[in-house]
C-alpha cells in the first residue's frame, strides 16, 4: 500500500534487520521486534531529528511502491549508512539485506481515534487481564495502516493482528491518544459456547505512560469492545 504524503526530506539507506545491532540485548531485541521502532547512526538521526530529541518524528520507509512508517528509538554504533528495523518492517518491503530503502521525514499523518483488529489467536484472551496487556503492547507503535498484519509482545510472547480498518484514509499516528480499539472473532477462534470469551466484559483501558528513546512520556490508552 501507498499513500500520498507530505514530506520534508529523504535519503536512501541500507536496509539490515535489528539483529545486526551489535549494542543490543536478546531481551532488546525480542521488545523492538513488536514495535515500529528503528535505529540510525547518530549523524543520521540529527539528520531527521534536527538535534531535538523533544520532537516527534515520523519516518515513511518505502521500497518500490511499498511503505510503511517508523519511529526513531535509539541510535546504533554500525556503519552510517545501515538503517536497523524490526523484522516485519522488512519482510512487509520485500526487502533483502543491504537492499536500499526510502527514508523520508512525513509530516501530515492524520491523528487516530479508532481502530479494528483481528487477533491471529485466542491465547491472549485467557490472561489475568488481557486488556491491558493488549494496551501495553500499542505502547510500542506510533503508526498503524489498514489491511496489514503487525506483531504485538502481549505477556511475553508475540500476537500476531491484522489492522482491518483504521476509520481514516491512510495510515494514523496513535501517539498521545485514547484509543478506541476493536476487536474481531480471532483468526483460530472456534464457535463453540464453552470456549467462548466475552469481550463485552472487558472495561475501558486507563491511560498509561509511554517511554519511548526520545522526548517525554506520552499517554496511550484504549478501551476493547465487542
Amino acid at each position: 500500500m501507498n499513500y500520498n504524503h507530505i514530506v520534508q526530506y529523504g535519503i536512501d539507506l541500507k536496509c539490515f534487520p535489528l539483529c545486526f545491532n551489535s549494542s543490543l540485548t536478546e531481551k532488546d531485541i525480542n521488545k523492538q521486534e513488536c514495535s515500529d521502532g528503528i535505529y540510525l547512526s547518530s549523524d543520521r538521526f540529527s539528520y531527521f531529528n534536527n538535534t531535538d530529541s523533544e520532537e516527534l518524528v515520523i519516518l515513511k520507509i518505502t521500497k518500490g511502491n511499498l511503505s510503511t512508517y517508523a519511529q526513531i528509538v535509539g541510535i546504533h554504533s554500525e556503519n552510517r549508512n545501515m538503517v536497523l528495523m524490526p523484522s516485519w518492517m522488512v519482510e512487509y518491503l520485500n526487502v533483502d539485506y543491504d537492499e536500499q530503502v526510502l527514508l523520508e521525514r512525513c509530516m501530515d499523518v492524520n491523528i487516530g481515534l479508532h481502530i479494528r483488529i483481528k487477533p491471529h489467536s485466542i491465547k491472549y484472551a485467557s490472561l489475568n487481564d488481557p486488556v491491558s496487556s493488549l494496551r501495553n503492547a500499542f505502547e510500542n507503535y506510533i503508526v498503524l495502516q489498514p489491511n496489514m498484519d503487525i506483531p504485538l509482545l502481549v505477556d511475553g510472547e508475540r500476537l500476531i493482528v491484522s489492522i482491518m480498518d483504521t476509520f481514516s484514509k491512510g495510515p494514523i499516528c496513535i501517539r498521545g491518544v485514547e484509543l478506541e480499539v476493536e476487536i474481531e472473532n480471532p483468526t483460530d477462534y472456534k464457535i463453540k459456547k464453552e470456549e467462548a470469551f466475552d469481550f463485552s466484559n472487558m472495561l475501558p483501558m486507563p491511560p498509561v505512560e509511554n517511554k519511548q528513546f526520545q522526548g517525554k512520556g506520552y499517554i496511550l490508552g484504549s478501551k476493547i469492545k465487542r
